[in-house]
């Protein structure tokens, strides 16, 4: 029987075969590469904040002194660990930008294809059982990033990428993690990263046809957000 921790990460890693089926375009391997890395950095983060919250219980009911060193240390062990992924994430950045050379020219999407998947991912989020001012943060990733693309297109994913994976670094490096507030910080910091790979479905369905993709987007970007807030609390 899989323990707490190895069952949160077990469904964890299966809502995230979306975000990789996405990134494995068949045309290049710079994101691919890059996603695998920044969800196997998350689901370090997250056994971070399971040991990190096991460890604050104990020590609330001064229970078990053993256990909460072992948590102490896993927490922090974890925590470095993601980290670390997140290097090769950066790295894996730059074989993406130079993909994008050989990609097709017509790198914008069209203002329609945004308002129509932002609509949706908005009626999505509306669905999560989180309080209202939790929906209106991600939404605001949301609408942050749709502005993005809207202006500069596919060219703009890999520094938006490397930007908010430095972001997502440097609050996990912070003495708190990041892990305050109903959503934690960390945690919108990973949903900003996602979406500049779940965006990718667009340039996708708009250059090779990868349209069955873009069928259940907006749902297939709410599980994997439910399941980084309930799996990993």
């Amino acid at each position: 029987m899989l323990s707490r921790t190895q069952q949160a990460v077990l469904d964890f890693d299966r809502m995230s075969d979306n975000l990789r089926r996405i990134a494995d375009d068949r045309h290049g391997t710079g994101l691919m590469e890059f996603t695998e890395a920044f969800v196997q950095s998350i689901s370090c983060f997250g056994i971070s904040e399971l040991n990190a919250r096991q460890a604050e219980r104990d020590k609330a009911l001064a229970l078990r002194d053993a256990r909460l060193k072992s948590s102490i240390e896993a927490s922090g062990y974890y925590n470095e660990k993601g980290i670390r992924l997140l290097s090769g994430a950066r790295g894996a950045l730059k074989q993406f930008r130079e993909e994008l050379a050989s990609f097709p020219k017509d790198l914008k999407l069209s203002a329609a294809d945004i308002k129509a998947t932002h609509q949706e991912i908005r009626d999505a989020v509306a669905e999560l059982e989180i309080k209202a001012t939790d929906a209106e943060k991600i939404n605001a990733v949301f609408t942050k990033g749709f502005e993005l693309l809207s202006a500069k297109g596919a060219l703009a994913l890999p520094d938006y990428l490397e930007e908010h994976i430095a972001d997502l670094e440097r609050i996990r490096r912070q003495p708190d993690r990041g892990a305050v507030e109903n959503i934690p910080v960390w945690k919108v910091a990973a949903i900003v990263v996602a979406f500049g790979v779940w965006i990718w479905t667009l340039f996708r369905c708009k250059w090779w046809g990868s349209c069955s993709l873009k069928e259940g987007l907006a749902y297939a970007t709410i599980f994997w957000i439910a399941a980084l807030i309930s799996r990993f609390c």
